[in-house]
């Protein structure tokens, strides 16, 4: 039971930071979450991004804007 509670509480952080970060803020919320040279594997129109510039640009910030009561 006790297995991977450091790693649940980063992505639960990085979680809350996302959903408390407006559309244009997402990249900055996200990135001390993500190497600066990841790889997200996206389905399609999204496909592969680099980078948490790149991932925020394409797909959180648009999601952000399109669905503003967003929530997990």
């Amino acid at each position: 039971m006790s297995e991977f509670i450091k790693e649940k509480s980063l992505v639960r952080a990085a979680h809350r930071d996302l959903d408390a970060s407006t559309a244009d803020a997402a990249a900055a919320a996200l990135t001390p979450y993500m190497a600066p040279d990841c790889h997200w594997r996206g389905y399609a129109p999204f496909y592969e991004q680099h980078g948490p510039d790149a991932i925020c640009d394409t797909f959180w910030a648009p999601l952000k804007r399109a669905f503003t009561a967003l929530t997990r």
